[in-house]
């Protein structure tokens, strides 16, 4: 029956089919057409459902079962972790004794360690980009991806989130997706404060990055002195000069065209306006080299010892979608476009500031001031959505 179905048919059904099935070696074992469109199907496209899943990949790809190398029937193009409701971390037996260590014998006295998720995710992609024949890589030794998708959890309790940006500093993808396990109107937190900083850091680097989606996320709590509230109130002309906001500063990446963010908390007015601001007036020094902050809690002190450099080209930042925000936890106020609006005026006033952006906001007349270009541009770029209410209690987007 397979000889008479196109190619093309047949690999839809038996994709459909390997990633539906917990038992795909079934369907590969049916006949050698399945198991040649099959074991492709497998390599472009890399499912993992379970750590002890990724690990026993990462041994196989790395010849530790046979003492060889292993090849990939082609590149791979998407790479994904699916752990809803599994556990993010396993346990390594390694054998204590040299007897043990030469024969495997596990009567031996052992240690268990335990690893993380993104350890896990490490080995397998170091072993990939370094062991294996068959995969695509960039100038610097990353491994191209079309899409990464994660459905995970990261743990405020590990103490390893250092390996979240070691893992994903191994991959160059265009799309990366990280989402929480949970069902869309459960609003939980999926990538905690601790996470956030080492996420950015390795986003930051990406040269192919097109778009950008995360949810269930909590970013790291800003602080706010004197009269400076969350929705980022202008101060009164009597305010001291002292005065000041901290907030999470975001990585500008050029090639970045959508960035989606989703049941986020602590995610602040300013964090978004000086984003906007910043990718009005990023740019390359040369072909090869980009300019960038690194991604932290800054406050605006910072920025006047900040001088922005020339400019030759601009990011190509298209859309930013804002869905069910909160500029604290879920309790206090979401973040609407009116504090968005209000935070990059009020950035984008100070004396330091208003000669780079003027001019570098788009086409507008002469007599249009500078504010109303600024707002403007933030209406333009900025969706803010709200999906999901409460039935009870906090802001509920009305």
């Amino acid at each position: 029956m397979e000889r008479d179905l196109p190619v093309e048919i047949l690999y839809d059904i038996l994709t459909y089919a390997i990633h539906g099935s917990q038992e795909c070696s079934n369907i590969l074992c049916t006949n050698s057409i399945f198991h040649s469109i099959g074991l492709r199907i497998l390599h472009q496209d890399l499912v993992f459902t379970s750590v002890n899943q990724l690990m026993r990949f990462g041994k196989w790809i790395a010849g530790q079962d046979h003492n060889e190398s292993r090849s990939l029937l082609c590149e791979p193009q998407t790479l994904t972790l699916d752990l809803a409701g599994r556990t993010a971390s396993v346990l390594e037996v390694y054998p204590l004794g040299l007897r043990g260590v030469l024969d495997n014998n596990l009567s031996e006295p052992v240690q268990f360690t335990s690893l993380s998720i993104f350890q896990c995710l490490h080995r397998v992609l170091f072993h990939l980009v370094r062991h294996t024949s068959g995969v695509g890589t960039d100038a610097a030794g990353r491994l191209i991806l079309e899409t990464l998708y994660l459905r995970l959890n990261s743990h405020s309790s590990d103490s390893r989130c250092y390996a979240i940006e070691d893992a994903f500093m191994l991959v160059n993808p265009r799309n990366f997706i990280w989402v929480g396990p949970d069902p869309p109107h459960h609003f939980s937190i999926a990538i905690v404060p601790n996470a956030v900083t080492p996420l950015f850091n390795a986003l930051s680097t990406y040269t192919r990055l097109t778009n950008l989606k995360l949810t269930n996320i909590a970013f790291p709590a800003p602080t706010f002195s004197d009269n400076q509230s969350v929705s980022l109130s202008l101060p009164s002309s009597s305010s001291s000069s002292e005065s000041y906001i901290s907030y999470f500063h975001l990585p500008i990446i050029p090639t970045l065209r959508t960035v989606h963010l989703g049941q986020a908390t602590f995610l602040s007015a300013p964090t978004i306006a000086s984003y906007i601001l910043d990718t009005i007036t990023v740019r390359y020094d040369e072909p090869t080299s980009m300019t960038l902050r690194s991604p932290g809690l800054e406050d605006d002190r910072n920025m006047e010892n900040s001088s922005p450099t020339r400019a030759s080209r601009y990011a190509e930042l298209e859309r930013i979608t804002l869905v069910d925000v909160y500029e604290g936890s879920i309790w206090g106020l979401r973040l609407r476009m009116p504090h968005i609006i209000t935070a990059a005026l009020f950035l984008a006033d100070r004396p330091e500031y208003r000669n780079v952006y003027e001019g570098r906001l788009g086409p507008g007349s002469a007599s249009q001031d500078l504010k109303e270009r600024i707002k403007d541009v933030v209406e333009a770029l900025v969706s803010v959505e709200v999906k999901t209410e409460r039935i009870m209690g906090g802001d509920r987007g009305a």
